[in-house]
C-alpha cells in the first residue's frame, strides 16, 4: 500500500503501521493456576494469541506480561514478538494496557488482544487491520 485513508478522507502518504498488543500480565486469580499457561491443543493458551499475532500482516507484536512473567515466557515461544514488563500488573489490566500502549508509541493503530482468547485467528486479526486501513474506523 502506498498510503491509507483517515477518518476524514485525507490519503497518508506512508502507510499505516499497527501493532498487536497482546495482555498477558494478569494473576488468574480466580483460575486457580496460571490460566494463560493452561494447555488446550498441546501448547499453552498464551501460545495461540502470540501465534495468531505472528501470523498476522500487523507490523509489531508486544507481550505485556506481569505476574509470573519468567514462567509465562519460559513456557511460550515469542517468534517476532517482543516482551514487556509490567511492574504494576497488580494494579489491574488498565496498566498493561498502559505499558503495551507506551511500548508501542511508533504504531499509528494497535489492535488489543488478551493473553486467554487462544480461538483468535491472523485472519481476525487481519479482518480488523483491513477494516481500519478501508474506513479509518476507529472501533
Amino acid at each position: 500500500m502506498t498510503g491509507s485513508t483517515g477518518r476524514d478522507g485525507t490519503v497518508r502518504s506512508r502507510p499505516m503501521r499497527v501493532a498487536a498488543v497482546i495482555l498477558a500480565a494478569g494473576a488468574s486469580r480466580r483460575y486457580g493456576e496460571h490460566k494463560l499457561l493452561a494447555r488446550l491443543d498441546g501448547k499453552p493458551l498464551l501460545q495461540h494469541v502470540i501465534d495468531a499475532a505472528n501470523a498476522s500482516a500487523v507490523d509489531d507484536v508486544i507481550v505485556v506480561v506481569g505476574h509470573g512473567a519468567e514462567d509465562v515466557l519460559a513456557a511460550v515461544t515469542l517468534g517476532r514478538a517482543r516482551a514487556v514488563a509490567n511492574p504494576d500488573h497488580a494494579e489491574g489490566q488498565s496498566t498493561s494496557l498502559r505499558a503495551g500502549l507506551r511500548d508501542a508509541a511508533a504504531a499509528d493503530a494497535v489492535v488489543v488482544l488478551l493473553g486467554d482468547q487462544p480461538r483468535v485467528t491472523s485472519a481476525l486479526v487481519d479482518a480488523l487491520v483491513e477494516r481500519q486501513r478501508t474506513t479509518g474506523a476507529l472501533g
